[in-house]
């Protein structure tokens, strides 16, 4: 049984996986043409029109006549693939490195999340990580199978070995009963929580998340995040140097 149960990690880890090498290729030749000039580096990945790595000036010029500057950051109001959303983009070292689509008060949570996560996989291609509420009750769900399947085994083997059948100790009884007691429980939680949401994708420059969230009696609200992979390695760097140049006053 347990070969099987660590197939099946197995095979759930690979699916969950971003594959291709080229997006590795593509990854390499990005950071290669930064290192070469960061300043006048402008990625050919972005939000629309926009481009990682523009100065805020010139992503006002790209959203059009309603962004604005607003606390550091550059505001737009858009209509984006049919929904009204409130775009906010922000700056690492005074470059494009981020931008939040936010949708909120969407009437339907299921319905919406299936059509934008549609549009995002029309464009970026299948999701590399997923996980929502209906995803989590069919693991539970297969939890169950599983340990029911490993109990069925268990009976079945000590039939064909002509061993006569064990009584389940006291100790064993009462893990299992407490397992399927948790999988009720967490099932009734999930069953009567409101509807919750997550996606990923990524490209060889860009991290694309969909994240969806809802309170009870409320519509639905959703936030896109596009982030630029190249300038938060950059700015990761940049952080490390700088922990590393004051921890070396102490």
């Amino acid at each position: 049984m347990r070969p099987f149960i660590a197939l099946c990690a197995c095979l759930a880890l690979v699916a969950g996986c971003p594959a291709g090498p080229n997006k590795v290729v593509q990854r390499r030749d990005a950071i290669r043409a930064f290192n070469a000039d960061a300043a006048a580096w402008r990625s050919t990945e972005g939000f629309q029109t926009t481009r990682w790595g523009m100065t805020a000036a010139e992503v006002v010029a790209a959203l059009g006549p309603t962004a604005a500057h607003e606390d550091g950051k550059v505001v737009a109001d858009m209509v984006v693939g049919g929904y009204e959303a409130r775009v906010h983009c922000s700056f690492a070292g005074g470059r494009l490195s981020d931008v939040a689509l936010w949708l909120p008060s969407l009437p339907s949570a299921r319905g919406s999340y299936a059509d934008i996560k549609g549009l995002l996989s029309t464009k970026y291609g299948k999701p590399a990580r997923e996980r929502t509420t209906d995803t989590a009750l069919d693991d539970l769900a297969t939890m169950h199978a599983l340990r029911s399947i490993s109990a069925g085994f268990n009976e079945s083997a000590q039939l064909v070995s002509g061993l006569p059948p064990t009584t389940t100790s006291t100790a064993a009884a009462i893990r299992d009963e407490g397992a399927n007691m948790r999988t009720a429980l967490e099932r009734d939680r999930l069953l009567n929580a409101p509807f919750q949401a997550r996606a990923a994708w990524a490209t060889g420059e860009t991290v694309v998340t969909l994240v969806l969230s809802q309170e009870r009696g409320a519509g639905a609200d959703v936030l896109v995040k596009y982030r630029s992979a190249i300038l938060w390695r950059e700015a990761s760097t940049q952080k490390k140097q700088e922990q590393a140049r004051r921890a070396a006053e102490f």
